[in-house]
């Protein structure tokens, strides 16, 4: 089916066309569907700009197939007694409604709320600021707790279509942590990592055990190359035909691929992926690159399953479309087809001089 049909008709919405398309398992060595453009919701804002905001995008933007709740954890549970269920249930029914997948992904860490450590929580103080740790038996005890409620409402609920794992993340979806000098008062060990990691993953595996569930890929502690791998290694043989790997380092600027890809397309024949991008079309073009080579990159990493733009670039629907016009202009070429197609239209870029530069404090 070309990509052109999914555009119409994810743009009037159909929701029953969109669902059919996500097969109940996903099985070794099969292509799965792309199911098209995902946005999110921005984790900086709370919950009711997030609801202002999903609905403004909805609206505007026809080429949104799917969206990723990002949920800081102290925004869900701001206060011991107080969780924001209503809220939650607002954002995946303004989601839902208007037939767009919903991937639901909780923070810890850094957004954990301030009433955990007045019940017991190691407060670590990171670079950037106060974060839990991960494997501190007391913010297991009370993460677990609201992705066990979570999970009682919304686990066989149909309009949840996919499900972050997160728990040993302490800035993010992604599995940067901070270095281990930070950790050296409570008890990191590379045992203690991974067995943190599977305590997660089989946590999620068995709170959902027929939804999709999605693990992001990056670095993770500094100069521990193996542990990535490791970690997707367990979750796959754990959540096999349901797992999807994703990396939120997507970039149209080069062809060489982030560590985090490289794992993605190892494992593709066995799950899967997604992608977020690194950047900003809009705000961002040298850091993020072109369409084009965002396109190759994306069928590089092999398998995709949907692309993420960051939240600015689905408030114009421009973006969108020019990166589906780029899908659907080399859908029908193998990757090396593609690629010759891309140089002979002077598209294709073997490596960038891009260098990110950090701000200064």
């Amino acid at each position: 089916m070309g990509i052109s049909l999914v555009i119409i008709l994810f743009g009037e919405s159909y929701r029953g066309f969109a669902q059919s398309m996500v097969p109940e398992t996903f099985e070794k060595g099969t292509t799965s569907p792309f199911l098209g453009i995902f946005t999110h919701t921005e984790p900086v804002y709370g919950m009711d700009s997030k609801i202002q905001s999903l609905k403004d995008v909805i609206s505007k933007n026809p080429y949104i197939s799917g969206v990723t709740l990002k949920i800081r954890w102290n925004d869900f549970h701001p206060e011991k007694n107080i969780i924001e269920w209503k809220k939650l249930e607002e954002l995946i029914e303004i989601a839902s409604s208007n037939g767009k997948y919903v991937r639901l992904a909780i923070w810890g860490g850094y957004y954990s709320p301030y009433w955990v450590y007045k019940e017991g929580c190691y407060k670590l103080e990171g670079p950037k600021g106060s974060t839990t740790v991960p494997w501190d038996k007391k913010f297991m005890e009370l993460f677990s707790a609201d992705v066990k409620a979570v999970a009682k409402i919304y686990a066989n609920d149909p309009r949840v279509f996919m499900v972050g794992i997160l728990g040993h993340n302490y800035k993010g979806e992604e599995m940067h942590a901070p270095k281990t000098q930070y950790f050296k008062d409570y008890g990191w060990s590379k045992e203690i990592i991974i067995d943190n990691w599977k305590y997660w993953i089989d946590l999620y595996d068995s709170l959902y055990p027929t939804k999709k569930l999605n693990l992001v890929v990056s670095q993770m502690y500094p100069g521990m190359t193996d542990f990535p791998e490791r970690v997707v290694a367990y979750f796959l043989e754990k959540c096999s035909e349901r797992a999807v790997l994703q990396t939120d380092q997507l970039n149209g600027r080069e062809s060489k691929l982030p560590i985090s890809g490289q794992i993605c397309k190892k494992f593709s024949s066995i799950a899967p992926n997604g992608h977020e991008t690194v950047g900003s079309f809009k705000e961002q073009p040298e850091r993020q690159g072109t369409a084009e080579m965002t396109v190759y990159k994306l069928r590089l990493m092999g398998n995709p399953l949907f692309i993420q733009l960051w939240r600015r670039d689905c408030s114009d629907p421009q973006y969108c479309k020019r990166f589906l016009d780029a899908m659907e202009k080399y859908e029908d070429l193998s990757l090396n087809e593609m690629k010759q197609q891309l140089i002979r239209e002077g598209l294709y870029i073997e490596e960038s001089d891009y260098i990110f530069k950090k701000k200064k404090k």
